[in-house]
Order: C-alpha cells, then sequence, then structure tokens
C-alpha cells in the first residue's frame, strides 16, 4: 500500500494546484479551448443582434454596446490570427455601421493585402471615402492597381 498512497498524495496536489492558478494568468480554458473561429462567431452574433434586431426597434443605446462587443471579440479573433480575413472583414464592416469611416478603410485594406482581388472589400472602401469625402480615393480604391 505504500507506493498507491504517495500517487495519490501527488495526484490529490496537482489537482489542487490546477485549481488554485486556474484563474492567476497562467492560461484560462478560454484561451486553450476557443480560436479566431470562435471569438468570430460571438462577433458576428453580437452584431447581428445590434444591426438587425435591435436597430430596427429604436434600441440604439443598446444596439451600441452589441457593436462594441462584437469589435472586441474581432479583435480577440485578430489577436490569435492577423490573417483571418473574416474577422477582419467584420471588423471593417463594424466601425462602418458606427460611421468611423477612416478605421474602416484601414481594415478593408488588410483585407484587400491578404485577398487582392477581394471587390466586395474594395467597394467597401470606395463607399467609405465617399463618406469622408474623398471621392478620388475612392475612385482609385476600386481599380486593380490599389494596395
Amino acid at each position: 500500500m505504500p507506493l498507491k498512497q504517495p500517487k495519490l498524495l501527488a495526484s490529490i496536489l496537482i489537482i489542487l494546484a490546477l485549481f488554485i492558478f486556474s484563474g492567476c494568468g497562467i492560461a484560462t480554458s478560454k484561451e486553450i479551448q476557443f480560436g479566431e473561429t470562435y471569438y468570430n462567431d460571438q462577433g458576428f452574433s453580437s452584431f447581428n443582434e445590434g444591426f438587425y434586431n435591435l436597430l430596427p426597434t429604436g434600441k440604439k443605446e443598446e444596439a451600441i454596446l452589441h457593436f462594441k462587443d462584437a469589435v472586441e471579440s474581432f479583435k480577440k479573433a485578430l489577436e490569435i490570427n492577423s490573417d483571418f480575413t473574416d474577422a477582419r472583414r467584420n471588423l471593417a464592416r463594424v466601425y462602418f455601421i458606427r460611421k468611423e469611416y477612416a478605421r474602416s478603410v484601414e481594415e478593408y485594406k488588410k483585407v484587400v493585402d491578404l485577398v487582392p482581388g477581394d471587390l466586395d472589400a474594395r467597394l467597401a472602401i470606395a463607399s467609405a471615402y465617399v463618406k469622408l469625402g474623398r471621392h478620388d480615393e475612392a475612385a482609385f480604391s476600386i481599380s486593380p492597381q490599389f494596395r
């Protein structure tokens, strides 16, 4: 029996240590379990709730909070994978809806860097430039030479 007790004691100590240190910044289960797709999906859900359910019913303040949550989620996805075009595009979309057109342009340009033939991103850049009153840049953003 003496051999089983040290193993049992060691197992208990390991479990106890994991329990104690689980919230101390070593590595949370979220960081281990969820990736960029999870955070992108969370952001997309927050965006959809704000844009399609809250804004049309006049709940602008609640929608703004959902957009804030969406931005945070998309940024988390991009921290994990900065080349994740879905999260980058979604972040740009939220910035556009929030009338942060310059930030929207920055994010859409990164999408174009990753996918040069992405006409939707180029059109979104042009739309944001029009909102900013930068019409020459809007026209140029659609051309193949734009980078």
